[in-house]
């Protein structure tokens, strides 16, 4: 395919995805927070038990479960 013609067919059915607003932003920093405190929580149930860390964990998937609502609207 000549060099002109892949241009053409490219621009053409391309679909653009527009970039995250700021808002959105926000709520992707929120997300890896959150994935950094979950990695944490896992460490502090191997070493403190499963009971502490599961009531910290359903805490931050309520979190997260808001913010992924959020980023779909």
């Amino acid at each position: 395919m000549k060099l002109s013609d892949y241009l053409r067919k490219v621009s053409v059915e391309t679909k653009i995805m527009p970039r995250l607003t700021e808002e959105e932003r926000q709520f992707v920093k929120q997300l890896i927070g959150m994935a950094n405190n979950i990695n944490q929580l896992t460490k502090a149930c191997h070493q403190e038990g499963l009971l502490s860390a599961m009531l910290d964990f359903e805490r931050y998937r309520t979190g997260i479960d808001e913010l992924l609502k959020k980023l779909k609207s």
